[in-house]
């Protein structure tokens, strides 16, 4: 009995572990060029926690000069010159920056990427990325999380061990 209960017990740790990893949210933008700069490439947002959201962004075919991005209201089509959330100078065609702003608020639809020219010409957009509405992908339209699926499983593999050691404990005697 003792050791089905401590064999049960081991597959739940190693069940919760191993088939559970931790839920990243990722969404990436294609950015297309912009005025003919042939600047293509993707940003990347990440959630980081509640509050937090990683903007990577990567563009091609880029000078050393630096090159303002920021996130603004509307679509590549139709987009709002104020920025909503500056980032960092996309340098050598790369930037990283933390904004303090959930994933869920930035990709909702309502957003695009773009990065200029130069800060001296801002006016120019040389490459911009639509932010699609993020569909979190593996989350149920119920909107159940994660957790509740791993506590459910545990259950199961508890009242799977139960079972057997009940049925065992039966047998032996």
């Amino acid at each position: 009995m003792k050791k089905v209960l401590i064999l049960a017990l081991s597959l739940m740790a190693v069940f919760g572990v191993v088939s559970f990893p931790a839920y990243a949210h990722t969404t990436t933008v294609t950015m297309t060029a912009q005025n003919n700069s042939g600047q293509t490439g993707t940003v990347t947002l990440e959630d980081v926690d509640a509050n937090t959201t990683k903007v990577t962004v990567s563009i091609t075919d880029v000078g050393p000069t630096s090159q303002p991005a920021h996130i603004h209201d509307g679509s590549c089509a139709n987009l709002n010159p104020k920025p909503k959330w500056p980032l960092n100078n996309v340098v050598n065609g790369k930037s990283e920056t933390m904004v303090a702003a959930s994933l869920e608020e930035i990709a909702n639809g309502e957003y695009a990427v773009n990065v200029h020219k130069s800060g001296p010409e801002a006016s120019v957009y040389v490459s911009c990325g639509d932010i699609a509405a993020l569909v979190l992908a593996g989350m149920p339209a119920t909107g159940a999380s994660p957790l509740f699926f791993q506590t459910a499983a545990l259950v199961f593999l508890a009242l799977i061990a139960s079972v057997l050691g009940w049925r065992m404990r039966r047998q032996a005697e």
